[in-house]
């Protein structure tokens, strides 16, 4: 019962940066690989945590993520436009703000279409932890007040187990 408190913690020991072909290079970390890959849509940072796995699993399932990451784009954009387009149009497209005169008024945007909720999230962050979750952060552009959304999957490039979170 009580050997979970003489338990001792893995520390977190810096991992050596890796120059890979997918992903460029990594810089180890706190025992996290992080780096950046360019797409269209601007800069998206990848930090990769074994989480206690060997290092390779982890960089297996990073690379089927990069090789799929158009695709996984687009079903996680679609996954947040399931979960939150109702409220968007319900909610999130009123608001206040300050005019030119330094008044404060009232704003309505117009409702949008599924394509166009996905259109305005743009990909700016994944995170593959062990060998089985991806995370893709996705920044809602059209927003003012800058909801960001994360798609967790925990059956790794299939997005079938999922978790949706919102960020304000």
């Amino acid at each position: 019962m009580f050997e979970l408190f003489g338990k001792k913690r893995k520390a977190n020991f810096p991992l050596p940066g890796i120059d890979h072909p997918a992903m460029g290079h990594l810089s180890g970390a706190s025992g996290v690989l992080q780096g950046r890959i360019e797409s269209e849509h601007g800069v998206i940072v990848v930090s990769i945590n074994p989480d206690g796995q060997p290092i390779e699993a982890s960089l297996s399932l990073a690379e089927k993520v990069m090789k799929n990451i158009s695709a996984l784009n687009d079903r996680g954009r679609g996954l947040v436009a399931a979960d939150a387009l109702d409220a968007y149009n319900s909610d999130w497209r009123f608001g206040e703000r300050i005019n030119d005169g330094g008044i404060m008024e009232m704003f309505e945007k117009p409702p949008r279409s599924k394509a166009e909720f996905c259109a305005s999230l743009m990909l700016s962050m994944v995170q593959v932890t062990g060998s089985e979750r991806v995370t893709l952060s996705f920044a809602c552009e059209e927003m003012s007040w800058k909801h960001n959304f994360s798609v967790t999957s925990l059956d790794g490039v299939d997005f079938n187990n999922v978790r949706i979170d919102l960020h304000v």
